[in-house]
């Protein structure tokens, strides 16, 4: 779905064809608005539908606050029904544990319904606070098939990392799965380009690589130390059968 351009809304970033994947790392919510306004007013501006899944510590009624402030008449877009608010649970959990194919689905059935409502098409945003580290993989898998299939539609897609919450490893495998990343360094926005990113992919190949080592060095090392303890244990056994021997004896 590479044909003609949005405005992103993002300066840094300037113009996208639909099927275009974003990350922003933040870290406070100064960072979120900064990047969020100009994003949903390019949005809200050019007939696109938008809608926004905030988490805590940035809720529902703040992010309502935010862009009412921010963007001129965003009142009468949000009663027009133009942008949709929704908390993440009530999108990612509504149904009980994260589904990555129930959401993909999701989205798909979302995107059917403002193009036959006379849309250009769907720009959304997802804040990942809300990630606990064991919905950590398939959130991971969910990324993965967004980022492969997402320019087959009239979509674009922010995603929001909270990067203080993320490892170095995390931080390596979102920005694999992102072809735009941005994060403020020095108090200025920062593209991360396609030769940083395999830089950091070669990283995170060789951190992985390394901690497959390490892990193959820690099974040996148990491995040596159960033997040990089996021969430990053996050679008690056999002097205790010894003494039961010579006291039978």
């Amino acid at each position: 779905m590479k044909t003609g351009l949005r405005k992103s809304g993002i300066e840094i970033i300037g113009e996208v064809p639909w099927g275009t994947h974003i990350c922003e790392f933040y870290r406070n919510k100064e960072d979120m608005v900064d990047i969020l306004v100009p994003y949903f007013k390019a949005g809200l501006e050019n007939n696109e539908f938008c809608m926004w899944i905030p988490s805590e510590p940035f809720d529902k009624k703040e992010a309502m606050e935010a862009m009412q402030k921010e963007i001129p008449g965003f009142d009468k877009y949000l009663k027009g029904g133009q942008i949709e608010i929704v908390s993440y649970s009530e999108w990612y959990l509504k149904d009980g544990p994260f589904n990555a194919q129930r959401i993909f689905n999701e989205w798909i059935d979302k995107l059917k319904q403002v193009l036959a409502r006379g849309y250009d098409g769907l720009r959304a945003t997802g804040d990942t606070f809300w990630l606990e580290e064991k919905m950590w993989k398939g959130f991971t898998v969910y990324e993965e098939g967004i980022n492969v299939s997402i320019d087959q539609f009239k979509m674009i897609a922010l995603c929001l990392y909270p990067i203080e919450k993320c490892n170095a490893s995390e931080i390596l495998e979102v920005v694999s799965n992102h072809p735009i990343v941005i994060i403020r360094q020095e108090n200025r926005w920062k593209l991360i380009e396609s030769s940083e990113r395999k830089r950091l992919e070669g990283k995170l190949r060789k951190y992985n690589d390394e901690l497959e080592t390490r892990i193959q060095e820690r099974t040996a090392e148990l491995l040596t130390t159960n033997e040990a303890l089996k021969i430990e244990i053996s050679r008690c056994l056999n002097m205790e059968n010894a003494l039961r021997n010579s006291e039978e004896n």
